[in-house]
This record gives structure tokens, C-alpha cells and sequence, in this order.
């Protein structure tokens, strides 16, 4: 059984940018020997057919990963950040759905403003 790690980063952002809080980490995994499966997703506006001001298009990415994992995986790692980190809860409830067996471990990290007057 494989073991995955799936990275969906936030609005108009990209999954390998220096600038994420998570690269140092996410960066051991990408090289890990083949211990873990990568699977990358952008953030939406910068995914093709994705738009970063309405969040148009980002269960493609949902989709398209789901797609990515063939066989019941034995671990599954998600990770996002702000609309990432909701498409990485969506993403982990996918997974169990899909094999209720595998270990699903969520890293997600959403901002969410409101404003009460």
C-alpha cells in the first residue's frame, strides 16, 4: 500500500512557493525516497481554470487528486493553507468515503475575517 501527501495551497498562490509556512516541511516529504506519493495542488487563480476572486474552479483540484490515488492508500497526509486548508477538509472526508481503512492526517490552516457592526 502507497502512502500520499496532498499539499492544496491557498488563493493565487502556488504549492512549491518559498514563501509558504509549510515549504520546509512539505519539502521533506517531496523528497522522502518514495515513502509518500505527492500530489500538488495550486490555489485557485492560479490553477488553469480557476479563478482566485470567486474560488471558481477549486473542486477540480478535489477531483483531479482524488483521481491521483488509484488503490486504497495505507496513509494519507493533507495540508492547506486558508482556501487550501478548506479544500484539504473536503479532500479528507473524500478520502475516508472513498477507503474508510486509510489514516487520514489534516493540516489545515483557514482564515476566515468577518466583520459584526
Amino acid at each position: 500500500m502507497a502512502n500520499y501527501v496532498v499539499f492544496f495551497a491557498g488563493s493565487g498562490q502556488k504549492v512549491k512557493d518559498d514563501k509558504h509556512v509549510y515549504n520546509s516541511w512539505g519539502k521533506g516529504l517531496w523528497e522522502s525516497d518514495g515513502k509518500y506519493i505527492g500530489i500538488y495542488n495550486d490555489g485557485v487563480g492560479e490553477a488553469e481554470g480557476t479563478s482566485g476572486t470567486t474560488g471558481a474552479g477549486w473542486a477540480k483540484a478535489i477531483e483531479s487528486s482524488m483521481n491521483g490515488i488509484p488503490s486504497a492508500p495505507q496513509k494519507v497526509i493533507v495540508v492547506g493553507m486558508s482556501r487550501g486548508g478548506v479544500q484539504a477538509v473536503i479532500f479528507a472526508h473524500c478520502v475516508k468515503d472513498k477507503f474508510p481503512a486509510t489514516e487520514v492526517f489534516v493540516f489545515a490552516v483557514a482564515i476566515f475575517i468577518s466583520y459584526l457592526s
